[in-house]
């Protein structure tokens, strides 16, 4: 019964709209002609093949990896998904009615947002964090925490029971100054200080950290070196992104879930360098390809170990970006497209609505900012859902906006 959900966490903003690029006309047109210098040519694009409506479009030929996984079923794209509280309108932006999301276009809010779930509300915690105060009795392993973190402190894994476990690219974070000819002595003394009978609620709590934080180390270090090496190349001496160390690391992770007393865990890596106002023509093709490679990887990887799907990995970013250039590259838009991937996804296919790619739209509400037809709601419960959480759940605890929405589900996990 184990699962397990990867957040990839693209920091600064993805242009998805040259990451998936309509290739009928007339929209290749309109496309070409706003975006200028940025568009894809349409020759290079990768088929994605057609929406119900007819329409075709292409994935930017840096996706290479992820072709395969596309075509076989395993991976999905979910449609122009963004931060709303409730369905929104073009006239509702320009009127600034009630209702709408704070702080639109700002990094640090809407990164927030995003990982939260709450445009309402800036209460400091996240989705996947409530989500596991409600499925981390399932764990036979109470001491270590379901959510751990590859890339620090984040909102997403943030509970009110259960905290994130921060873990390094090679495994647990080791205390220093333990080691060599006088460590075996000074862990003594350590241990020692701890083990004292401390009189004010702050130091028992702290010592009891310590101990806890020390014996997770040692159980997730020695767990890690009992099971076999994984047989999956993961890229390495990427000049954009550490992304591959991460995800090679939580596939070591996961293979050890029996040992540790695992059913259900999520994971949280990030990746920066997406907010591009310059050089995007060069920087953007580059942040894809290590992206697809190192999602491609881990996704043999989660093969290799008999979980392809039992494991769904996904995307998030702050935003899309807008169409028309800012000179060297785009800035802040609204809706993007986001990648889901494992055995459990209904891939092979677009999920969700498309906006009227065209300038003035009743979708684009400036410069190309396209209005969100998903909210993160409905894209967090989609996959809340088939981790295991219940539907009067998701509405009353994990997502308390989610009735605002006509549907709870988006459609893209089996």
């Amino acid at each position: 019964d184990y699962k397990a959900l990867v957040c990839i966490f693209l920091l600064g903003g993805n242009d998805s709209y040259h990451m998936v690029v309509p290739t009928a006309e007339p929209e290749y047109s309109q496309y070409r002609a706003a975006t200028d210098y940025l568009a894809q040519p349409r020759d290079a694009l990768l088929p994605l093949g057609s929406l119900t409506d007819g329409r075709s479009y292409g994935a930017h030929p840096a996706l290479l990896p992820l072709k395969p996984y596309y075509d076989g079923g395993k991976l999905g794209i979910v449609a122009n998904v963004g931060t709303l509280v409730a369905p929104t309108t073009r006239q509702d932006l320009a009127m600034r009615r009630p209702g709408l999301p704070p702080h639109l276009f700002s990094h640090s809010n809407q990164q927030f947002q995003w990982q939260s779930i709450r445009a309402d509300n800036l209460q400091n915690r996240g989705w996947v964090g409530r989500a596991a105060d409600l499925l981390a009795i399932r764990n036979t392993n109470q001491s270590l925490s379901m959510n751990i973190s590859l890339a620090g402190s984040n909102v997403w894994q943030l509970g009110d029971q259960v905290f994130p476990y921060h873990l390094g690219f090679t495994g647990a974070r080791l205390l220093k100054g333990f080691q060599g000819q006088q460590g075996e002595s000074r862990l003594a003394a350590f241990q020692a200080i701890l083990d004292l009978d401390h009189k004010h609620v702050f130091q028992r709590a702290h010592a009891a950290i310590q101990r806890r934080a020390m014996a997770n180390a040692g159980d997730i270090m020695s767990a890690l070196d009992s099971v076999t090496p994984l047989q999956t190349e993961f890229p390495v001496g990427s000049e954009i992104s550490n992304l591959a160390a991460q995800l090679r690391m939580v596939a070591r992770m996961i293979s050890t879930a029996g040992i540790l007393g695992m059913q259900r865990q999520s994971f949280y890596c990030a990746m920066g360098g997406w907010d591009t106002h310059n050089n995007q023509e060069t920087n953007h093709p580059l942040l894809l390809a290590d992206l697809a490679a190192s999602m491609a990887a881990f996704q043999s990887a989660m093969e290799e170990l008999g979980l392809g799907d039992r494991v769904t990995t996904f995307t998030a970013s702050d935003f899309g970006r807008t169409w028309l250039p800012n000179g060297k590259g785009t800035d802040h838009g609204w809706g993007g497209h986001q990648l889901v991937m494992g055995g459990a996804v209904q891939g092979g296919r677009i999920h969700g609505r498309m906006p009227e790619l065209a300038l003035d739209s009743p979708d684009d509400v400036g410069r190309g900012r396209w209005l969100p037809s998903a909210s993160v709601d409905q894209y967090g419960a989609t996959l809340a859902r088939w981790f295991g959480v219940s539907d009067s759940d998701l509405h009353e605890t994990v997502f308390p906006n989610l009735g605002n929405f006509d549907s709870a589900d988006l459609g893209f996990m089996g």
